[in-house]
């Protein structure tokens, strides 16, 4: 017989990003958790898809736990007040103080995801990549998913055609491959942050580039490790030296 979970999981980065940008609505004040942007954040991380049921007890992202997690914010931005907070607490208010408009679209982008999500076919694997950027995991899941549609690839591949199949980060352009096998080599990767972009208007080829497969995983691996947004021409100069 399973025993019954005694802790909730722990926060997760999408679920600091929503509660690090109400703190900053609040300007620094806080809230009581009867307030009611504290309860809509509430029934919000309730519905999200991180957490299976069966790991969440009675308080599970409570309003008298958010408004215990503003306190803890106040204290790392004030250092007034106890000291033992856990330290996603610490780094995403850290990583967004300067940042707030871009905090605000990436919230956003969250809380939009959340009811696309089942629409997209995200799925509890999915929200477990192997590179997460920092808009967190459902944005991720969804930026992903986007990319390895099909569809957009066909198109992305048959708009290039005629000028040639070439990766825009490492020119690579597998020449000697045989044409029905050399568009394997290639994979659709989004210009911009999903956090910029508009969830629910149709992904265009104007949106996207093309790279090749060994690319496309190391600009994924540049952006989850610099915990920042790196576009192509950026990564062309750290990954190429040009």
């Amino acid at each position: 017989m399973e025993k019954p979970t005694r802790n909730n999981p722990k926060w997760i980065r999408d679920e600091q990003i929503l509660l690090v940008d109400l703190y900053m609505t609040f300007g620094g004040s806080l809230p009581d958790p009867e307030h009611p942007k504290v309860i809509e954040l509430s029934k919000l991380l309730a519905a999200m898809p991180w957490h299976p049921k069966s790991s969440r007890t009675a308080t599970f992202r409570n309003p008298a736990g958010i408004a215990m997690k503003l306190r803890n914010l106040r204290t790392v931005e004030t250092g007034i007040g106890k000291r033992n907070v856990a330290r996603i607490d610490r780094q995403v208010l850290d990583e967004f103080l300067g940042r707030r408009d871009e905090l605000s679209d990436i919230a956003a982008s969250i809380r939009k995801g959340v009811d696309l999500a089942e629409s997209f076919q995200v799925k509890e694997d999915d929200l477990i990549a192997e590179f997460e950027f920092s808009e967190g995991r459902l944005l991720t899941a969804i930026h992903v998913r986007r990319e390895r549609s099909t569809l957009l690839r066909e198109e992305l591949l048959r708009s290039v055609r005629d000028k040639g199949y070439i990766c825009e980060i490492c020119s690579a352009s597998f020449d000697g491959v045989d044409l029905p096998y050399r568009t394997a080599a290639f994979e659709v990767h989004h210009r911009v942050p999903l956090s910029v972009h508009n969830l629910c208007r149709r992904t265009t080829i104007g949106d996207v580039s093309l790279l090749c497969a060994v690319c496309h995983r190391l600009i994924h691996c540049l952006i989850a490790k610099e915990r920042r947004w790196i576009d192509v021409p950026e990564a062309r100069t750290i990954l190429m030296g040009r």
